[in-house]
């Protein structure tokens, strides 16, 4: 195992910055993912860890050695990349061995490697076949298997499910944890996921347009986003964000849209006054907010837990109601606020039919308009 140290990482396409100055602590054994939409640049920074691109900017440590212009050979690193990438003349065997034999290990040594290899990610029994008499999901594990036996120090998986269906991906996430449980090494994996992210991970780090937004626990970046990308980004449904304002009315503060208006609690008032500089020195841009609910925190009155109900509640008409079995996506209209709602199944909520909601005003969000970073 070893650690990975990202010390002001840039990479640079000509004019082109597509990773800015990342610095990420990576811990001995830990399991990160990097996260992001399609082209923020997660991918380029597990290539650099891997050595297949240049370091523009920056140093990059493995272990605590400088890696910056290690080849890769010797970085004590395997990857695992989006496509199966196995010879198909090869059986799974010849395929798992191949590095080994690159390595010049004893055949003794290799073929005790290949069976623990395919003991552990399930394959037993399969070493004879052919890439091509295997399943999705077997393909895949083959490739882990290819770069386990490596005893790699850092393991780096590039989007390794992306190929599989939904159903074999739910396996296969359940096989990774288990396997990273057993052989304890450091995994730096991306994907545009963020449900895979959230199940597999002890940290996330969350990328846009190569530059790391933030990096914790899943939880945590779930309960308190940095800034309104994250909070947009991490969970499903997505949060709901809305233009708002905010009022002191007989010495309270509210969060005021044109349909609807919350009560502050306390702490987020005391906080919200901080940053507008007090009551009395709101100006009208200062007054100007970003607020976010998530649909988990929105609930029909009639199904709410135990909570204060002053300056929470909402009227809405819904519009479309999406079961799930466990819940009900719902669309709801409040005025000209388009919210989506998480409701239990049993519900009685119907479309075109008004709704009473109330919101748990302890998870609410509040975002500066003009920086997009979290207020509280």
């Amino acid at each position: 195992m070893a650690n990975v140290k990202f010390e002001h990482i840039t990479k640079r396409y000509g004019d082109v910055t597509v990773v800015s100055d990342v610095n990420l602590d990576i811990a001995d054994g830990e399991f990160v993912c990097f996260v992001g939409p399609s082209g923020c640049g997660k991918s380029t920074c597990l290539r650099m860890v891997a050595g297949l691109e240049e370091i523009t900017e920056g140093r990059l440590y493995i272990g605590e050695r400088l890696a910056n212009y290690v080849p890769p050979k010797d970085r004590g690193i395997a990857m695992v990349f989006q496509s199966y990438a196995l010879f198909p003349h090869m059986t799974v065997n010849a395929n798992i061995s191949f590095g080994l034999k690159i390595k010049k290990v004893p055949e003794a040594e290799r073929r005790e490697k290949i069976k623990w290899a395919l003991d552990l990610v399930d394959l037993g029994g399969l070493g004879e076949r052919y890439p091509k008499e295997l399943s999705g999901g077997q393909r895949q594990r083959v490739a882990l298997a290819r770069a386990l036996v490596l005893s790699p120090e850092v393991l780096l998986l590039d989007e390794p499910l992306s190929n599989l269906d939904a159903k074999l991906r739910l396996k296969m996430r359940t096989e990774l944890k288990r396997i990273h449980k057993m052989v304890e090494a450091t995994v730096i994996y991306v994907t545009h996921d963020q449900v895979e992210a959230m199940t597999l991970s002890d940290r996330i780090a969350i990328i846009n347009l190569g530059q790391l937004m933030q990096a914790g626990p899943p939880l945590e970046v779930y309960a308190r986003p940095n800034n309104m990308f994250v909070a947009g980004f991490i969970g499903s449904p997505p949060i709901n964000l809305m233009q708002a304002k905010l009022e002191e009315r007989d010495g309270k503060l509210f969060v005021v849209t044109p349909d609807f208006a919350l009560s502050l609690p306390e702490d987020k008032a005391a906080k919200a006054r901080a940053w507008g500089g007090g009551p009395q020195d709101f100006g009208e841009l200062s007054r100007a907010v970003v607020l976010g609910a998530r649909p988990q925190d929105i609930y029909e009155t009639a199904h709410a837990p135990a909570m204060p109900w002053t300056g929470n509640t909402i009227r809405a008409i819904v519009d479309v109601m999406e079961p799930l079995g466990d819940a009900v996506v719902a669309t709801v209209l409040a005025g000209q606020q388009v919210l989506q709602v998480t409701l239990p199944p049993e519900t009685e909520a119907q479309s075109d039919r008004p709704i009473d909601l109330i919101v748990d005003l302890s998870n609410i969000h509040l975002f500066d308009p003009q920086t997009e970073e979290a207020i509280f």
